[in-house]
């Protein structure tokens, strides 16, 4: 399904499923949030979400955040899976949210993630770095 502005999105979609990547206050963050926000696009393409969804970076915390957000909560669960993200209440008047940390490793798992899509081998998802250790 297309990848639409936030906007637009919101007004179609007010109560729809949030991703977010949290950017730690550690790294540079005013050309990294932009990005981190064309990693995320990628990724979110490739896994070819089945709703609507929409991207933008959040400015308002202390540090940027990439904002994610989906019509069908199995296409944000197939993100929060792909990146390692967790249910959170941070963030009202969502459907449902859920929350990563998005610094360098997380970037270069997604990176790997995307490459491995492509057919190329990689380094392993979040969720199976989280399986191996268990």
């Amino acid at each position: 399904m297309p990848k639409l502005a936030w906007s637009t999105f919101l007004d179609r979609h007010p109560a729809a499923h949030l991703v977010a990547g949290v950017m730690p206050e550690s790294e540079p963050v005013k050309a990294e949030a932009r990005l981190q926000l064309g990693l995320m696009a990628k990724l979110i393409a490739g896994l070819a979400p089945k709703g609507s969804y929409a991207l933008t970076v959040d400015r308002q915390g202390r540090t940027p955040e990439i904002h994610c957000v989906f019509e069908k909560e199995t296409d944000a669960l197939k993100v929060a899976s792909t990146v390692g993200a967790t249910a959170t209440g941070r963030y009202p008047g969502w459907a449902s949210q859920r929350t990563f940390l998005l610094d360098a490793y997380a970037s270069r798992a997604i990176a790997a993630a995307l490459l491995e899509r492509r057919g190329r081998p990689g380094p392993r998802s979040a969720e199976d770095r989280r399986r191996s250790r268990a």
